[in-house]
């Protein structure tokens, strides 16, 4: 992906759009995640790591450039069609976060800030 990939999900290089054509692909009740919140980011890491099987298949690793002893770049060649296999995948795992993030956001225990503040 890279630049430029939000204008190829979204068809815009603004956030709103962005934003709106993630929304639309959020398909609740399908992304709810099982179990103990806790256990939820392991949950996620390992879908993540299924999504991008096809994401990254065909792609080539060339030269890797460590000048100065740190790893500045790696020359990489894309697949034929690799816009068409990944930029679905990046758009879904995108909605995904963002509902993850609800969730999550929703199944914390927040203290009572009326509760935790002192009165006037």
């Amino acid at each position: 992906m890279g630049s430029g990939s939000a204008e190829k999900i979204a068809g815009a290089k603004d956030a709103p759009a962005l934003a709106q054509k993630i929304a639309s692909g959020i398909r609740a009740g399908e992304w709810d995640t099982p179990g103990d919140y806790h256990t939820w980011a392991e949950q996620w890491a390992t879908e993540s790591l299924l999504a991008a099987r096809p994401a990254y298949a065909g792609i080539r690793f060339g030269v890797a450039d460590n000048s100065g002893g740190k790893l500045r770049s790696i020359r990489i060649q894309l697949p034929a069609g690799y816009d068409t296999v990944a930029m679905p995948i990046a758009a879904e795992r995108l909605a995904q976060a963002g509902y993850h993030l609800a969730e999550l956001l929703n199944a914390i225990h927040w203290p009572d800030a009326r509760a935790a503040s002192p009165t006037p």
